[in-house]
């Protein structure tokens, strides 16, 4: 059963190669939107600290200073938190590209591997059929020659 060999075994090659490295790049951007997650989260516990912070000295005395300090702090974390939101929304919609150029490679890969399969099976098959045609002609000439004999 040797011999066989896909003629578009380089083709395969490079599908696979090229899913390998869409399967990367989805790894990398899913990392990145764990990482933008992470300081979302990180930058609302601030917000919500300093939020509570002030909350909790609701008629306590404060300077211009410390009001001034304490609502370009809360600004500050509001600016941040909105960046973030806006920084995930599009590595999210990115992880969503990169997810879909990873299935497509995949198809083309299938395609091809489903193609090898079916290929090799024909090439069993035929070499098959001619170990059969050379088993029937050795049986037949058997026969004529114990027929002529007898």
């Amino acid at each position: 059963m040797s011999g066989f060999r896909f003629g578009l075994q380089r083709l395969l090659d490079l599908r696979s190669r090229s899913e390998d490295e869409a399967r990367v790049r989805l790894a990398d951007s899913q990392r990145q939107v764990f990482r933008t997650q992470d300081a979302l989260m990180a930058c609302e516990s601030a917000w919500e600290q300093a939020a509570r912070c002030v909350a909790a000295q609701p008629g306590a005395v404060c300077d211009g200073d410390s009001l001034l300090g304490t609502s370009l702090h809360l600004a500050h974390l509001c600016h941040r938190r909105a960046a973030h939101q806006q920084q995930l929304l599009e590595q999210t919609r990115q992880e969503h590209l990169r997810r879909q150029e990873l299935l497509a490679a995949a198809r083309e890969r299938q395609v091809l591997d489903r193609l090898k399969l079916r290929r090799w099976h024909a090439h069993v098959t035929s070499q098959k059929r001619a170990q059969q045609r050379l088993l029937d002609e050795a049986g037949l000439l058997s026969y004529l020659r114990s027929d002529d004999a007898g």
